[in-house]
C-alpha cells in the first residue's frame, strides 16, 4: 500500500551534525510544499553528548511524530543506544550505519531483536573524499535519505548553496558532491512505497514550539519576562531576549527562580504585561509567589515547559507529570487559571489566550507546555493574525479616581458585578492603595476576620466562573458526532489522539477525540457535551500516576466518570498512534486487524 508520508530517524554523537541534517531536510520540504515535524532529542549532559532526530514529512498536515520508521541512520550504535526506545525500526525499515562501526549484528543495541538488514555506508569516508572533511558526513546522510526515499535533490542543492554561500563556491561544490555521492550509493536500497506530492504552493512557515510561545507573548503585548534558564524552557528566554528590545521590552535573567517571578509580578503591578517561564523544578520554587499574584489580583503568565520528573528527572525528555501541580500546587485557596498547549501553532494562540485571560481576570495563568511540544519544529501555514484579539486589564477612569471618597485611598478590591475591580497603576493620581500578600479589605489594608476573608476569597474565585464561557474555543472536538468510542487527552497527546480517531474511522469505527485546553477552572459543561453519547471514553496521558484521569474523576459527573477508561504511562518518549490504538483493545481491534 502506498503511503503519503515518511518517517526518518537519525542518531549520532555531538558534532555529527544530526540536528543540522534534520533541519536542512525540513527546510527543503517546506520549500517543496510539504508539511513536516522535526523532533529533536538530546542526552542529559549539560555540554556535548549524543543527539537524535525524528523527521516526519507528509503531503498532509502532520499531527504526531509518526510510528513506523522508513529509514534509520546511526552514525554509531553506542550513541544510538540512548534513543533505542524512541527510534524503533521494524522489518520494513531501511537501516544505515557508518561502516566504521564494527559492532557485531548480534550486539546491535535495538529495543527489539533486529528485524531488518543493516546496510553499512562509508559516511565519513565519502565526506572526506568529496568534501575534504569528516564534518560533511551529515550532508552525505541527507543524500542517503534522498536516494533511499526517491526525493528530488534539487531542493537540497539549493539549500546547501544558501547555507554555505559565505564560505565560497568551493565549499558549496564540495558539499553538493557529498550529497550526490550519498544519494547515489543509496539508490540501490530505494523504498518504493512512499510517494510525497507537494501539498500546497502557498508559503509555509517553519517554527519551533518554544519560539511560537515567545511569538505569542509578543503578539499579546508582553513586554517583560524575568526567568532563570532551565531545560527545556530556555529557548523561550532566548527568543524574547532577541525580540523584546525591538518592541521596547526587556528580558531579565534572574539570579534564581524566586527572584524571577517576583520581578515579573512587580513589572505587572507597574502596568507592564509580564511573564515568567521555567520547568518542573523551577515551577515548584515559584509556587508561593504564584499565590502572591493570586491574592494580590495581579495579571501574570507563568509558563511550564514540562519534562520528566520528579526532581531533576530526565531534563531532555517529555512528560505530563505537572498537571496536578499546576492546578493545586499553591498553598491556601489560591485562585488561578491553567491552560495547556497541544502543538506548535497552539503555543502561539494559547499563549495569546493566557495573556488575555490574565489581563481580563487579573489573575495568574499557568501555561502547561512540554518538551515534545516546546522542542519540536513544524512546517505550518502562517498564523492568521487577522484573528488576533488582544485584551487589556480594566483600569479606573480619571473621573472615577477623582471621585474617590474612601478616606483610606483607592478601593482597588471593591466589589463589582463581575467581581473584577479596576486596577490602578502606580503614578495615577488618586489611585494609591496597599497591595501585599496579606488578606485585605477593599483598599488593601490587612484584615483577619472570618467574614472579610470569606468575602475576598469568594471574589477571587467567582470572577473566574465565566472563563470557559468567554473562551469556548479552548475545547477541541474532532471525529464522528454519532461515535460510541471516545479518546480524551490533553496537551501534546492531542496529535496521537486525533490520528488514532482518523485511523479508526478509516476502517469504519466511529470515534471522537476531545481535548480540553482550558484545564482549570475545568469546563465541565463543555467537555460533558462533547462526550455525550460515547459508550467508552479512553483517557490517554503521559503520567504514570494517571493525573489527568484522577482529575477528571473529581470533576465530571458520576455518570460520565463511570465511562472513563484509564490508559497511562510514564514519560520519556511522546505518545504514539499505534500505542493509543493498542490501548483501546477491543475498541481498536478492527484497526489492529487491518
Amino acid at each position: 500500500m502506498s503511503r503519503r508520508d515518511l518517517v526518518v530517524g537519525m542518531a549520532g554523537a555531538g558534532g555529527d551534525g544530526v540536528v543540522s541534517a534534520g533541519e536542512l531536510a525540513l527546510n527543503v520540504a517546506a520549500q517543496q510544499g510539504l508539511f513536516g515535524m522535526l523532533v529533536k532529542s538530546f542526552g542529559p549532559q549539560i555540554r556535548g553528548g549524543e543527539s537524535s532526530i525524528r523527521l516526519r514529512l507528509s503531503s498532509e498536515p502532520v499531527l504526531s511524530q509518526g510510528d513506523e520508521l522508513d529509514v534509520l541512520i546511526a552514525f554509531n550504535w553506542a550513541d544510538y543506544a540512548r534513543f533505542r526506545s524512541e527510534l524503533v525500526p521494524n522489518a520494513q525499515t531501511i537501516i544505515f550505519v557508518d561502516e566504521q562501526d564494527k559492532t557485531p549484528e548480534a550486539d546491535i543495541p535495538l529495543a527489539e531483536p533486529l528485524k531488518a538488514a543493516v546496510r553499512r555506508i562509508p559516511f565519513e569516508q565519502i565526506a572526506v573524499e568529496k568534501a575534504g572533511t569528516a564534518l560533511a558526513k551529515n550532508i552525505v546522510a541527507v543524500g542517503v535519505l534522498a536516494g533511499a526515499l526517491n526525493l528530488p535533490t534539487e531542493g537540497f542543492v539549493k539549500a546547501i548553496g544558501r547555507r554555505f554561500a559565505k564560505k565560497g563556491e568551493k565549499v558549496v561544490a564540495a558539499n553538493v558532491a557529498a550529497l550526490a555521492a550519498g544519494a547515489e550509493i543509496a539508490t540501490q536500497y530505494r523504498k518504493g512505497d512512499v510517494h510525497l506530492a507537494p501539498a500546497t504552493s502557498e508559503p509555509m512557515m517553519i517554527i519551533a514550539g518554544n519560539d511560537a510561545t515567545g511569538f505569542g507573548a509578543l503578539a499579546a503585548g508582553c513586554r517583560f519576562i524575568a526567568s532563570y534558564p532551565i531545560t527545556p524552557q530556555s529557548e523561550v528566554m532566548e527568543f524574547l531576549n532577541r525580540e523584546l528590545p525591538k518592541f521596547g521590552g526587556t528580558m531579565v535573567q534572574g539570579e534564581d527562580e524566586l527572584a524571577s517571578i517576583a520581578m515579573s509580578i512587580g513589572a505587572s503591578y507597574a502596568g507592564v504585561k509580564s511573564m515568567t517561564a521555567s520547568s518542573g523544578p523551577g515551577i515548584s520554587l515559584k509556587q508561593e509567589a504564584i499565590g502572591l499574584a493570586s491574592i494580590a489580583e495581579i495579571p501574570l503568565v507563568v509558563l511550564n515547559v514540562q519534562r520528566v520528573g520528579p526532581s531533576t528527572g530526565i531534563p531532555t525528555k517529555t512528560e505530563q507529570g505537572d498537571l496536578l501541580q499546576g492546578i493545586f500546587g499553591t498553598h491556601g485557596d489560591a485562585s488561578k487559571v491553567v491552560v495547556g498547549t497541544t502543538d506548535v501553532e497552539d503555543c502561539f494562540w494559547v499563549t495569546v489566550d493566557a495573556f488575555n485571560i490574565a489581563e481580563e481576570y487579573q489573575t495568574p495563568v499557568l501555561v502547561l507546555s512540554d518538551q515534545f511540544v516546546g522542542h519540536r519544529t513544524e512546517i505550518v501555514r502562517p498564523f492568521d493574525l487577522s484573528k488576533l484579539v488582544v485584551r487589556d486589564r480594566k483600569k479606573p477612569t480619571d473621573e472615577a479616581l477623582a471621585a474617590v471618597a474612601h478616606r483610606h485611598g483607592f478601593a482597588r478590591f471593591a466589589a463589582t458585578d463581575d467581581r473584577i475591580s479596576p486596577m490602578s497603576i502606580p503614578g495615577m493620581a488618586g489611585g494609591s492603595y496597599l497591595n501585599s500578600g496579606l488578606e485585605h479589605d477593599v483598599v488593601g489594608a490587612p484584615l483577619s476576620g472570618v467574614a472579610g476573608h470569606q468575602q475576598m476569597t469568594e471574589k477571587r474565585w467567582k470572577k473566574l466562573d465565566t472563563v470557559a464561557e468567554h473562551y469556548p474555543h479552548l475545547t477541541v472536538v474532532a471525529g464522528a458526532p454519532d461515535a460510541e468510542i471516545g479518546i480524551l487527552a490533553w496537551g501534546s497527546c492531542k496529535g496521537a489522539a486525533l490520528e488514532a480517531v482518523a485511523a479508526l474511522q478509516a476502517v469504519g469505527v466511529k470515534a471522537r477525540a476531545v481535548v480540553p485546553r482550558l484545564l482549570w477552572p475545568f469546563p465541565v459543561a463543555e467537555v460533558e457535551a462533547a462526550l455525550a453519547g460515547l459508550r467508552a471514553i479512553h483517557v490517554v496521558e503521559l503520567s504514570y500516576s494517571a493525573q489527568f484521569y484522577t482529575f477528571l474523576k473529581s470533576q465530571l459527573s458520576a455518570a460520565v466518570a463511570a465511562r472513563l477508561v484509564r490508559h497511562a504511562r510514564a514519560g520519556g518518549a511522546p505518545l504514539g498512534v499505534d500505542e493509543v490504538l493498542a490501548w483501546l483493545g477491543a475498541d481498536g481491534r478492527r484497526v489492529a486487524a487491518d
